[in-house]
């Protein structure tokens, strides 16, 4: 988070707790533990305005999943596995049956 041009200061508050007061062209980074979390920044300008913005935000475990082939499952388990023959290819002939026979007698 970086401290903005014409801000008198900020102040950073973590689950109701004061977190950071940036003034200056400060800046700093959250270092918040697993679990769920309410941020609040408060912005003060130079003339006494103040604007304010609410978050809530959940941090994870970061887990680095191992990459494993499962070489004797099928793909899709729950489906049969069905074998379809191969299907005969029909070629149009060319020649009638008997065409020959016919030739020959």
């Amino acid at each position: 988070m970086a401290y903005k041009t014409g801000l008198d200061k900020c102040k950073i508050t973590v689950d109701d707790e004061l977190y950071a007061i940036l003034d200056h062209g400060d800046e700093i980074e959250l270092v918040l533990s697993i679990g769920k979390h309410r941020i609040r920044i408060a912005a003060y300008d130079l003339a006494g305005n103040t604007a304010e913005k609410k978050y809530s935000v959940r941090v994870v475990e970061n887990v680095e999943e191992e990459e494993t082939q499962d070489v004797t499952g099928t793909p899709y388990p729950e489906e049969e596995i069905v074998e379809t023959p191969p299907t005969e290819k029909t070629e149009p002939k060319l020649i009638p049956e008997g065409f020959m026979a016919d030739l020959h007698a």
